[in-house]
């Protein structure tokens, strides 16, 4: 039981996406609430 939401960015567009359950939604990064996370993956630039 529960809800789940995760924040992506597409690597090639750069654009950033929220995805619940099935639903997806292209979002700008303002929207992001860096307060409500759980989880951060980061990647080394230039690899």
């Amino acid at each position: 039981d529960g809800h789940y939401k995760c924040h992506v960015q597409h690597q090639a567009t750069r654009q950033w996406y929220e995805i619940q359950d099935l639903h997806v939604q292209e979002i700008m990064p303002q929207q992001i609430g860096l307060s409500e996370c759980y989880l951060l993956i980061f990647r080394k630039s230039g690899l």
